[in-house]
């Protein structure tokens, strides 16, 4: 055998499929590191000739080799199929001391995925980054470093398997570890310092595999402290990535990602929230979303309270000037809409260049909702269809429009679905 001083594991040995047993069909001298066939109380005899037909497994502990695969932060199981769920072999990586490596099990048919042969590595060295992060996305195995991006693929001959390694980005990778799922079939992943992206697809002819998601919350993710530390999670259509007890949620069921070569056009139609007073630590879901936090297991509900305490919601729009910021215009009126299904306390109010609160309207709005009932907001009320009201302003000899709904009261909810304007230009600016 390649190694001498063999431990007291029982060593392993098949012949033409046939399992033998130690000290029956053969001995070994472990000192010395050598297998006799001849030896034994019901002696095997000398293997016949064949190829690979004669398979040993003996066990050496190594100081320390152990601790390569012990000490990895990422394991996953991938190779020999196409599903995201399954694997024939596992991938650990993320080990400090060696921030480069990855290595790969036995073959689950094999000595099985516990097993790591001491060839079974390999390292991405391209940088002195570390491996921060893998996750699969179609038929590769996808391996983040901080600024770059590798796609590990699966090939056999029939007898062994290998798994190429081609660089997708050279610039951007990702460095909050927590923070990656897979999102319509692309891979979400966030940057401290370039916010979130999508990787989609994995191409190493191109540089445009990676698109920006985030410009509408990097001003506020970007203040965030330890942002690396960042947990993320997939539920509903809606990804969360949570820091430091604030949580913000791209609801790409409502406002999915599509690839414009405008960046900036791309990001800005994606739907961006901020939700406060989620102090998540950790995430599961099945049917229900959890989180875990310091003091506990949090389950989300559609009960429209914070543990027993209002919950604030607001929308704001941008300052419209209607594509004409050099005419003046009277508003007429603004029509907000609300969802059926909520029992809305909405407070409409208006600005313009001028007035930080011209005017302002609330909307209370009662139904029967089984998902959300309570007593205190009990309705007979059943609304089938959105509720579109007339806000009425004559807001005159104004360039901009700027407009917030806002929602403050305990069991109720903000539920605007809808917004329109309507205006009439009157002339340009003198000056």
């Amino acid at each position: 055998l390649p190694q001498k001083g063999l431990d007291e594991t029982e060593v392993q040995i098949s012949v033409d499929a046939s399992d033998l047993t130690e000290n029956k069909d053969f001995t070994v001298d472990r000192t010395n590191g050598t297998i006799n066939f001849a030896a034994g109380t019901a002696s095997h005899g000398a293997p016949s000739v064949g190829t690979n037909n004669v398979w040993i497994t003996a066990f050496k502990t190594i100081d320390g080799n152990k601790n390569k695969i012990t000490n990895c932060t990422i394991g996953i199981p991938f190779g020999g199929e196409k599903s995201l769920m399954g694997g024939t072999r596992f991938f650990v990586m993320g080990n400090p001391s060696y921030p480069y490596t990855y290595w790969y099990s036995d073959l689950v048919t094999g000595h099985g995925m516990a097993y790591f042969p001491d060839t079974n590595f390999e390292h991405i060295a391209q940088n002195n980054e570390p491996i921060t992060a893998a996750a699969k996305m179609g038929g590769d195995l996808i391996i983040f470093k901080q600024h770059s991006i590798f796609a590990l693929g699966y090939a056999t001959d029939g007898i062994d398997a290998f798994y190429p390694v081609r660089q997708c980005h050279s610039a951007i990778g990702c460095d909050i570890p927590n923070s990656v799922q897979l999102i319509d079939n692309r891979l979400v992943f966030g940057n401290t310092q370039t916010g979130v992206h999508a990787l989609i697809g994995t191409s190493n002819q191109l540089e445009t595999n990676v698109k920006p998601l985030s410009a509408n919350i990097n001003e506020l993710l970007f203040r965030e402290t330890n942002l690396k530390n960042a947990i993320s999670v997939d539920y509903g259509q809606y990804y969360f990535l949570c820091v430091n007890g604030r949580a913000y949620l791209w609801d790409y069921g409502a406002a999915p990602f599509y690839s414009y070569s405008d960046y900036d056009k791309a990001q800005r139609r994606l739907a961006w929230y901020r939700w406060d007073n989620i102090n998540a630590t950790c995430f599961f879901s099945n049917t229900d979303l959890y989180y875990g936090s310091a003091n506990g297991i949090v389950k989300f509900i559609p009960a429209k309270n914070d543990f027993n305490s209002a919950i604030t919601a607001y929308f704001k729009t941008k300052a419209f000037d209607l594509g004409v910021p050099h005419i003046l215009k009277t508003f007429t009126r603004v029509y907000p809409s609300f969802a059926s299904d909520a029992n809305i306390d909405t407070t409409i109010s208006v600005e313009n260049e001028e007035d930080s609160l011209y005017r302002f309207k609330t909307y209370d709005i009662k139904s029967f909702n089984w998902a959300t009932f309570n007593w205190v907001v009990f309705s007979w009320n059943g609304i089938k269809y959105s509720q579109p009201k007339a806000f009425r302003l004559k807001m005159k000899k104004k360039k901009y429009i700027q407009i917030k709904a806002e929602s403050t009261e305990l069991n109720r909810g903000l539920g605007l679905v809808g917004l329109r304007i309507s205006y009439f230009p009157l002339r340009p600016i003198k000056r």
